[in-house]
């Protein structure tokens, strides 16, 4: 299949690889959930000391330590807490990308295409876990290109897709058409305003659609 984005299933089928359908393998996700979801309190203590104040990112970090949803996502087996420390590394590396403070010329230039790449990689990241991530890359090229940084701009854009682009090519080779990523684009615009609350259409429709049987896992 491929209506979701591959990274969540990617990683769970190498942990229970390793360590079998077990505790250990549970247990690992929700430790890897709860290390994330420290890091995001770290990261939303930097953007918000960034964008305002040391004293608002203090508050800003307590509040997400005491956040229900936070908390939710670390204990329950989803992807949120990895879009939370997707997302604050992406606005994080796109305003360094733009406040240089090297003095020299070319280590301004340095710094500020390495910030741009660390950006590009984080967007590929976040491409294999949500596939919209490929229009946020669009814009951010935009505004680059709008600053007359092209470079920055054709970066954001190039780096995600060639790093995405192996499971183009598997959607390519499985389904024979072309999916950038997944079939599952404008699910939640089309559930939303939809006459048909219930998207019992949308769901017949997606339960026709090729599946792969080298990518599923088969119980005997």
């Amino acid at each position: 299949l491929a209506f979701m984005p591959p990274g969540l299933p990617y990683l769970y089928y190498f942990l229970f690889s390793i360590f079998g359908d077990s505790q250990v393998s549970y247990f690992i996700i929700i430790f890897l959930n709860s290390v994330l979801s420290g890091i995001s309190v770290f990261l939303v203590y930097i953007l918000a000391k960034k964008l305002y104040s040391e004293q608002v990112g203090i508050y800003s970090a307590i509040y997400v330590c005491l956040s229900p949803v936070y908390i939710f996502s670390s204990l329950t087996y989803n992807s949120l807490i990895i879009y939370h420390v997707l997302i604050l590394l992406l606005f994080i590396n796109l305003i360094n990308s733009f406040e240089v403070t090297e003095t020299l010329p070319v280590r301004r230039v340095l710094s500020g295409y390495k910030d741009v790449l660390l950006l590009s990689v984080v967007l590929g990241v976040f491409l294999y876990f949500r596939s919209e991530m490929l229009g946020f890359a669009v814009v951010i090229s935009l505004l680059y290109i709008v600053k007359k940084r092209i470079l920055s701009g054709l970066a954001v854009v190039i780096i995600p897709i060639l790093m995405i682009l192996p499971w183009t090519i598997r959607n390519y080779n499985t389904f024979g058409e072309f999916v950038p990523i997944s079939t599952s684009v404008g699910y939640n615009f089309y559930s939303g305003h939809s006459d048909d609350p219930s998207t019992i259409s949308y769901l017949e429709s997606v339960s026709k659609l090729k599946e792969d049987s080298t990518f599923e896992i088969k119980k005997s």
